[in-house]
């Protein structure tokens, strides 16, 4: 057997001539001696810097000094010296771990041999006990990197740490928005839940309680200097506390799970950003499709009032010109009907230019627009018009602001067109969680369900505006009733940021 002489060995030598030889043989041999000349002087030692080997004279003091190591530190070794009745009263009270022993008088190779034999076994014994740390700590690595399920993933966590620390209690902790831990998730825990975020949370750096606490290990989870949770495992009162083996195998696990944290983290905000690039992406398809229906509506606007109106003019100024020619009275009573049709018209382009315009869309914006659009009404129908507003107005999105806008002129410009109406009621409340607009007519009134079979390019240009902002709009209407449509929007819309500030 090759020997290992790199270990630091501490021996209690309290004058035994044997004993102070070890100490210059071991020496000689290479190791790292240090000499305490009784029992409680070793311990302190122990306590400054790690021994691999103690040895020590099979005396009540020694023995003493060795259960004190080994409770401090299972890993190290003890050898023994002494006649055999002593040495075999020592051995059945230390039961635990790798023992050996020199019979007095001892010579210079069985020292060197037995301390040698002695350290290659702690060496073997460590390689195992590292091995049997390290493939859990592998399979679990190997569970970690791949899963991609939150659930799945804390669940592995916590089931791995229950399972090779023996603990009773285990608990995932993470961080929330303010920076406090919550209890995530956990394992035999109903009794113990409230002391285990207590502690757990002066991990965090808040007021710790460990009134109740046996053995507790708490191991903030840190990925770049930024502590993502805290795992937490505690035996019950009068259970065996956590050995230092425990201890490197928990702090192992934690550097796999923290990193399997800080992933699935990352991922959820991708996913997160996908799918806000897909709303947006969607939502501007919807705008674009809006943006072609709008130009259909004032299209076919342009078609049935100002190109009819021309093309009528166009035939009053040939009757004109033939009355002209053929010296007739008509003359001037078709120039009346000329001019009144150019004017008619101006005013229609008027109107359809000013819905087109972009101004600055505040508040005011869309309280100009409805008075605009109403006394627009009020002078071409001679028709009463009532504006009521309820509740203090405050700024709103652009879209919101745009949608409220376009809604009131298609609704008052059917009143205008269609409803024969003498009286309208329009009302717009702003509410802290929301935005109402009504408009009531008396006139003649529809069947909601025949304009919609018929597509009815402006009711349903209204509808999606509405419907695009999380919004909702209401057509009650009845042939010879009258009709009521009613616009709300919410006062913030998480939608509404995706949109262009230019109107639709």
């Amino acid at each position: 057997m090759n020997a290992i002489t790199t270990g630091r060995v501490l021996v209690i030598a309290d004058g035994q001539a044997s004993l102070n030889d070890a100490v210059r043989i071991l020496t000689d041999k290479g190791y790292k001696v240090l000499r305490a000349r009784e029992g409680d002087q070793a311990v302190g030692l122990s306590r400054q810097q790690r021994f691999d080997l103690l040895l020590a004279e099979a005396t009540e003091d020694g023995v003493q000094a060795a259960h004190t190591l080994r409770r401090a530190d299972p890993n190290m070794a003890v050898v023994l010296v002494g006649d055999h009745e002593a040495i075999s009263t020592a051995l059945r009270s230390l039961n635990s771990g790798i023992q050996s022993y020199l019979t007095q008088p001892f010579t210079k190779d069985e020292l060197e041999w037995t301390v040698a034999d002695v350290l290659k076994r702690c060496e073997v014994c460590r390689d195992s006990r590292r091995l049997k740390a390290l493939l859990p700590l592998f399979e679990m690595t190997k569970s970690l990197m791949s899963e991609v399920d939150l659930e799945k993933l804390f669940n592995a966590i916590v089931e791995t740490v229950w399972a090779e620390t023996e603990a009773d209690s285990v608990a995932l902790l993470l961080s929330d928005a303010d920076k406090e831990v919550v209890v995530r998730l956990g394992l035999g825990l109903p009794q113990n839940r409230g002391r285990g975020a207590n502690i757990a949370s002066s991990v965090a750096g808040t007021e710790p309680n460990l009134t109740e606490a046996s053995s507790v290990v708490c191991f903030p989870l840190v990925v770049r200097g930024r502590e993502v949770g805290v795992l937490h495992a505690d035996r019950n009162d009068g259970a065996t506390p956590f050995a230092k083996s425990d201890l490197d195998l928990f702090s192992l696990l934690c550097s796999p799970a923290a990193i399997a944290l800080e992933k699935l983290h990352i991922v959820e905000d991708i996913k997160s950003q996908r799918e806000r690039v897909q709303q947006a992406e969607q939502m501007l398809a919807r705008t674009v499709q809006l943006q072609e229906e709008e130009r259909k509506h004032i299209s076919l606007d342009i078609h049935d009032s100002v190109l009819q109106w021309m093309a009528a003019a166009l035939y009053r100024l040939q009757a004109c010109e033939d009355a002209v020619l053929n010296h007739s009275t008509e003359a001037d009573h078709e120039l009346l009907e000329i001019k009144r049709l150019i004017v008619q018209s101006i005013k229609e382009l008027r109107r359809l230019l000013s819905s087109l315009r972009t101004p600055p869309l505040d508040k005011e914006y869309l309280l100009d627009s409805l008075r605009q659009t109403i006394e627009f009404l009020r002078r071409e129908q001679h028709t009463r018009v009532g504006f009521e507003i309820n509740g203090e107005p405050f700024e709103l999105p652009p879209p919101l602001l745009n949608t409220a806008v376009r809604v009131a002129q298609e609704a008052l410009t059917n009143v205008r067109k269609h409803a024969a109406a003498t009286k309208v009621e329009v009302r717009l409340c702003f509410k802290p969680d929301q935005v109402v607009l009504e408009i009531c007519d008396n006139g003649k009134g529809f069947d909601p369900e025949q304009a919609k079979a018929k597509g009815q390019l402006g009711l349903i240009g209204m509808r999606e505006r509405a419907e695009a902002l999380a919004g909702e709009l209401a057509i009650e209407s009845a042939v010879g009733l009258g009709t009521r449509i009613v616009l709300v929007l919410p006062a913030s819309a998480t939608s509404a940021d995706l949109f262009s500030t230019k109107t639709m």
